[in-house]
């Protein structure tokens, strides 16, 4: 370890154990890039509407990390998403630098849809298991406002079911499906992405179930999961009876917005790094699994992991972390 250096996150709706929202929002003053460590702690003095974090640097086996491909606090706006612009000046090559494909070259890639991937039984059943994950505290969940930012009983539910290894124990079928299909869709396409790559090396990073009701939404139009490999979104909810709105859009080469509609048990493959982004439900509950391969080990921590520098490395975002950051924000909800 080296000693401490200050790092400055953009977004202000951020709390300090929530390491994974912030750190793709990082920056530091000078231009070297390090691998980040992922315990994170606010300074006292920090400016407003920003925080100030202290940072425990390893420094990495590559020249950069994840966290240098910056999530912008504002939202590009309409003209410069038909332009295709980039979130960042640096991460075109920020991603080559990690062998990822850069978004530029992600927008010429198409999404596939599996139809009936799951059969509307077994979306009943993974539901069933998700419930109980849930109640049973075996995910960690975040919510969020309409505008995305954290907030107790807001409009859009994040629970992270891959922590500790739950979702695997409970769903090991659907576990080994999700690899395959994305597998077979690296391969049928071309995408090279996951068969370049030795399979140990290939896991998932995160398996998610959103839930957005009325207002919820994905508003980022330049969106993408950074630092990941291929992305598969299953829907669980029926577009017919159980929501109104909710698409999935996706950013094409052209500058073209396309909207994907799912039915029930239909599945969405598409390149991690490919601009993507769900559209306001506008009634009811719309309800989707997500899962992320990368280059990486298998995380079982309870967010979406930032740290990826060693095959090895681990992290210590525990589930008794996130329930306490979880009491946390309802707590501050009451004054």
């Amino acid at each position: 370890m080296v000693a401490p250096t200050e790092w400055w996150c953009d977004r202000h709706d951020v709390e300090p154990d929530d390491s994974a929202a912030c750190l793709p929002s990082m920056h530091r003053s000078d231009s070297s890039a390090v691998s980040p460590a992922v315990h994170l702690s606010p300074s006292r003095d920090s400016p407003p509407r920003k925080h100030r974090w202290s940072v425990g640097l390893h420094v990495g086996v590559t020249a950069v990390t994840m966290a240098a491909m910056s999530r912008e606090s504002q939202s590009p706006t309409t003209t410069d998403h038909h332009r295709i612009g980039h979130r960042n000046p640096t991460e075109e090559a920020d991603s080559l630098a990690l062998n990822l494909l850069p978004p530029s070259k992600a927008q010429h890639t198409k999404a596939i849809r599996v139809k009936e991937f799951l059969s509307h039984d077994e979306v009943a059943w993974v539901i069933s298991a998700i419930r109980r994950l849930q109640r049973s505290r075996c995910a960690a969940t975040i919510e969020r406002d309409a505008r995305g930012k954290l907030a107790p009983n807001g409009e859009w539910r994040t629970s992270y079911l891959h922590a500790e290894g739950h979702f695997r124990q409970a769903l090991p079928n659907l576990y080994a499906k999700l690899r395959r299909a994305i597998e077979d869709a690296d391969h049928e396409e071309g995408w090279g992405l996951v068969s370049a790559r030795l399979p140990e090396r290939v896991n998932f990073r995160t398996i998610e179930c959103h839930e957005y009701g009325a207002g919820g939404q994905l508003s980022e139009p330049l969106h993408y999961d950074a630092g990941s490999l291929v992305t598969i979104d299953v829907m669980l909810a029926d577009p017919n009876m159980d929501f109104d709105g909710g698409q999935l859009a996706t950013t094409e080469s052209s500058g073209e917005v396309l909207t994907h509609v799912l039915d029930k048990g239909d599945a969405l493959i598409f390149v991690s790094h490919k601009y993507h982004n769900v559209l306001p439900v506008t009634r009811g509950k719309r309800m989707v699994l997500v899962a992320e391969l990368w280059e990486g080990p298998e995380r079982t921590c309870a967010h979406r992991c930032p740290c990826n520098v060693e095959m090895d490395s681990t992290c210590d975002y525990t589930l008794g972390r996130s329930h306490v950051a979880s009491v946390g924000q309802h707590v501050a909800l009451l004054g």
